[in-house]
């Protein structure tokens, strides 16, 4: 019953409006211009998860800054999924892997099945966005790793854990 009603809340918490001004200020001290792009292009529910995650680290002490951005922009390559899709993927990946898995082993844009697809994706996905934007190489491969095994340096595991828990 824990992990539904974590679902619960992080569905309700979807539903709020994104960041507010102080918020903003906060990101636009630490992102490059290029980040700022990326970050802008995230759905506001992906915005304030990563903030959060973000906020999180430095509670915890990291002081580390491609950390602290990569807290910001780990959901990058997720993009504007919009919600119904968000809410599929969540109730497959919890009850019906194997389908989740099939709708997301297709990559055609435009297509009903393409934000299956970005979701299962999205942190390769990402990393390319990223790179593509000039993002230096330890930034994209801590985007890229965080839904992989997990890491040997102690803040990006940090950050694994408090985005698995978010």
């Amino acid at each position: 019953m824990g992990r539904l009603a974590y679902r619960v809340r992080q569905f309700a918490g979807s539903l709020r409006g994104g960041l507010d001004d102080s918020q903003r200020a906060e990101i636009e001290r630490l992102l490059t211009a290029e980040q700022k792009l990326l970050f802008a292009g995230m759905a506001p529910a992906y915005q304030r998860h990563s903030f959060v995650v973000y906020r999180k680290l430095l509670a915890d002490g990291c002081d580390d800054l491609v950390v602290l951005q990569a807290g910001l922009l780990h959901d990058v390559g997720k993009g504007n999924v919009a919600l119904p899709y968000r809410v599929a993927v969540v109730l497959l990946g919890g009850w019906w892997p194997h389908l989740l898995e099939i709708l997301s082993a297709e990559s055609v844009p435009g297509s009903w099945r393409h934000p299956f697809f970005v979701a299962a994706r999205h942190a390769e996905l990402g990393a390319v966005k990223l790179s593509e934007a000039g993002c230096g190489g330890r930034l994209v491969e801590i985007v890229r790793a965080h839904h992989g095994p997990v890491s040997v340096d102690h803040w990006c595991r940090r950050l694994q854990e408090i985005d698995a828990e978010s």
